[in-house]
C-alpha cells in the first residue's frame, strides 16, 4: 500500500518480527526504507494526526524512545517549502530520515497521515477469534490517542459467564441447568457488582 505526494510515493509494507512495519521513500533521487516496530508506527501515526489536526506550530518538535532507538519528529523549511523530517537513531548505525513534503494546502501531510492511520487500523484487526474480543477496545484507544481526547476511559473486561436465554436453551437438561446456575449469574447480578467498580477504575492515560 503507498501513497503519492510532491513527486514521492511513500510505501508501507507490513511483515512479521520485531518491526513488523517497513516505510520506504521513492523519489527521482532516493529510495529510502526505515523498519518500525509497532510501537514506534504508532506513536508516528499518531503524531502526524494530532499535527493535521493542530494549528502547526512552526516550532513542532516530538520525540519518542523505544529500547535502543530514537525518533524525531520536527517541522522544516527550505526553498521549497515546509516538511515534517523524521530522523531515526540507533547506537549502531548511522541515522537515517525521511522526508514528508507538506503538499498544496498540506494536502501531502493530511495525505501521509490517514494514510498511516489506515495501515495502523489495519494492523490491529483481529486474526483470531481470541483477538476480536479485545481489538474493539485497541482501536478505541488508539482513535482517541489519535485525537488527544483525555477525558474518556475505554476497558477491556471479562466478567466470566453470564446465563443468557442462548445459553439456557442449550441447556436441556436438570444436571445442565443445575451447574450453569453454579457458574453464572443474570446479566443485571453482574451489572450490579462489576459496574460500579468499572466507573471508580483511573484511567492510566495509556
Amino acid at each position: 500500500v503507498s501513497v503519492c505526494v510532491e513527486g514521492k510515493t511513500f510505501e508501507v509494507v507490513r511483515g512479521g518480527g520485531a518491526f513488523p512495519f517497513r516505510i520506504t521513500e521513492f523519489s527521482r533521487r532516493k529510495r529510502f526504507s526505515v523498519s518500525l516496530s509497532f510501537e514506534e508506527f504508532r506513536w508516528l501515526a499518531v503524531e502526524l494526526v494530532r499535527f493535521c489536526s493542530s494549528k502547526g506550530d512552526p516550532f513542532w518538535v516530538r520525540t519518542f524512545r523505544w529500547k535502543y532507538r530514537c525518533w524525531l519528529l520536527q517541522l522544516r523549511k527550505n526553498a521549497n517549502g515546509r516538511f515534517i523530517l523524521l530522523s531515526h537513531f540507533a547506537s549502531s548505525s548511522q541515522p537515517r530520515t525521511l522526508v514528508f513534503p507538506e503538499g498544496q494546502k498540506a494536502d501531502g501531510w493530511f495525505g501521509v497521515a490517514n494514510f498511516f492511520k489506515k495501515v495502523l487500523i489495519d494492523a490491529n484487526r483481529p486474526r483470531s477469534s481470541k483477538q476480536q474480543k479485545t481489538s474493539p477496545t485497541g482501536f478505541s484507544k488508539a482513535e482517541l490517542q489519535m485525537h488527544d481526547v483525555k477525558n474518556v476511559v475505554v476497558h477491556n473486561l471479562s466478567p466470566g459467564m453470564v446465563t443468557t436465554d442462548l445459553l439456557m436453551s442449550g441447556a436441556n437438561t436438570k444436571q445442565a441447568k443445575f451447574f450453569i446456575n453454579v457458574l453464572a449469574e443474570p446479566p443485571e447480578v453482574v451489572a450490579q457488582y462489576l459496574v460500579p467498580k468499572v466507573r471508580s477504575i483511573a484511567g492510566s492515560g495509556s
